[in-house]
């Protein structure tokens, strides 16, 4: 849980917050500053920017570094964090001493939406293994291991295929590596489905589900999916088949969820799927921080005043920014900041 944020020149924010335990609004005109603020979270949560493809973008006009400062409790332990990225340099102090962006996601578990998620998860099947692979990793907890093996035998194969050279040792890592990658998003499918259907249900949505598909012929596994495919992969100098072409499917009715929703539609699906990996979490015993950028795009009045109600009731920390409070279409319990040219002020 988020306690305290200082920031000083990531962009154009040079500000401090002090956060409640519930819901924290955090309102002003586009351009004020308001998404930095939840910029700043969300690289200290994954390690990167869901606006700009390098840290450095994130440092302000005529300045040389950003520096982010953070309190947050963690199994009843307030922790004190400071990261600090340059143009080559990045440092990371958890409770003064030397540590690391992975540590940190560790004590700042976090779920995050914008306006844009839902696009990229419809639109790109390495956004949904991502996220999957996420949502796996706090099931089986050396699922990423599991992964970044496969990923290196699997890089390791398409160059021996683009060489010509003999690349049996590497369909054996990637059989065994695979099947443990496998397993691990079928744990996933498993536990996610039956919160994905309650939340999906509360929000009125009928006729949705999720499906997974391997990348491969499960009936005949992996190594013998390889050997089927060797010609073709000779052919293409790649790898065609195996666990890094998994995908995961959201249906309504039958056909693509793409083909069949609204833009607003679609937002309020795959806020579903964020909800229903929220209510996992806390399920556990995690009670991860609910991020959310430009709260009222794209939905309509209907929607907004339903999205508002799921996030009241979501019972733990959320971060959520909009041009005012009325797009929440109620009066909001917790703190409402207002952002004016990088600085913040609370009003509750």
């Amino acid at each position: 849980m988020l306690k305290t944020l200082s920031v000083q020149n990531l962009r154009i924010l040079n500000t401090e917050l002090e956060f409640s335990d519930g819901l924290n609004l955090i309102c002003g005109d586009n351009g004020s500053g308001k998404s930095s603020i939840i910029e700043s979270l969300h690289y200290m949560a994954f390690g990167r920017s869901f606006r700009a493809p390098s840290p450095v973008k994130m440092i302000a006009h005529n300045a040389s570094d950003f520096l982010i400062r953070a309190s947050m409790l963690h199994n009843d332990q307030v922790n004190h964090v400071a990261v600090m990225k340059s143009l080559d340099t990045l440092l990371v102090k958890k409770n003064e001493s030397v540590s690391t962006l992975s540590r940190v996601s560790e004590i700042l578990p976090t779920v995050f939406i914008d306006s844009h998620s839902h696009r990229q998860f419809f639109s790109s099947s390495s956004t949904r293994r991502s996220l999957f692979d996420w949502l796996a990793f706090h099931v089986k907890h050396d699922h990423m291991s599991s992964v970044r093996r496969y990923n290196k035998a699997l890089l390791a194969r398409n160059h021996a295929l683009k060489s010509g050279v003999c690349h049996s040792a590497w369909d054996k890592i990637i059989d065994l590596e695979g099947a443990r990658v496998h397993t691990g998003r079928c744990l996933a499918l498993e536990v996610i489905v039956p919160f994905f259907k309650t939340v999906t249900q509360r929000n009125s949505i009928l006729g949705v589900s999720l499906e997974y598909v391997p990348g491969f012929d499960e009936r005949v596994g992996i190594e013998a999916s390889l050997q089927a495919s060797l010609k073709k992969d000779r052919l293409s100098q790649r790898t065609t088949v195996g666990p890094h072409l998994a995908d995961w499917s959201i249906r309504v009715k039958g056909a693509a969820a793409s083909d069949y929703l609204s833009q607003g539609q679609m937002k309020m699906v795959y806020f579903s799927l964020v909800s229903a990996v929220y209510e996992l979490y806390r399920d556990k015993g995690v009670n991860p921080v609910f991020l959310m950028d430009d709260f009222a795009a794209e939905l309509d009045e209907s929607n907004q005043g339903h999205l508002s109600s799921l996030l009241f009731e979501s019972g733990g920390q959320v971060v959520v920014t909009a041009i005012s409070k009325d797009a929440l279409r109620c009066s909001p319990r917790g703190r409402v900041f207002h952002v004016k040219q990088g600085c913040v002020g609370a009003s509750g």
